[in-house]
């Protein structure tokens, strides 16, 4: 899709079509491997170690993160752990992107062994009655919210009493025995 340079909002939705359906297109490839051969080493999974390079690619393509990243032994982490973290920071970037365009998204990952990690993503919601940038979709809270529960894990989001959109997600360092083998 190409739009002209000086249409900000063209772009932004250009961008998030883009990034929606590259992340669809993750998830079925993912879940095709996983159907295939469930007790197969998932080759593609994202680690925690890669999501600083999430959060440069979305500082470039002009999202304002704002972020404290504390993780200890980080290549320790269980990979469907690690890979559910990277993939609610991706969705929670596309969310802000477009829902509240131009906000900044205050983004808080800690943990490690014995603790797990617990991410907290906050954003201002954008003004009263500005459309999303993009439409369709509806699922993203959702599929969040599965990803974590399939590993164990809490889930909570909503508009805070300050008038911002915040979540928060728990997740096991390792989860419970055959937890986590779905996509």
């Amino acid at each position: 899709m190409t739009v002209d340079a000086d249409d900000a909002r063209a772009a932004a939705a250009a961008r998030a079509v883009r990034e929606s359906a590259q992340h669809s297109l993750d998830d079925l490839r993912h879940m095709v491997r996983e159907l295939r051969n469930p007790d197969a080493p998932s080759g593609s999974r994202t680690e925690i170690t890669e999501i600083p390079a999430l959060i440069d690619e979305a500082l470039r393509a002009g999202t304002d993160v704002r972020v404290q990243l504390f993780i200890s032994d980080a290549m320790a982490c269980d990979a469907r752990v690690a890979h559910a973290a990277y993939r609610l920071v991706q969705e929670s970037i596309s969310n802000v992107r477009r829902h509240a365009p131009g906000a900044p998204l205050h983004l808080d990952l800690r943990g490690g062994p014995g603790f797990g990690l617990t991410l907290r993503t906050t954003n201002w919601l954008a003004p009263a009655g500005q459309p999303p940038v993009t439409v369709g979709g509806g699922n993203g809270l959702t599929g969040m919210a599965e990803r974590v529960g399939l590993l164990g894990g809490t889930f909570q989001a909503g508009v805070t009493a300050e008038g911002a959109f915040a979540m928060t997600a728990w997740l096991p360092w390792v989860p419970a025995a055959g937890a986590g083998t779905g996509g």
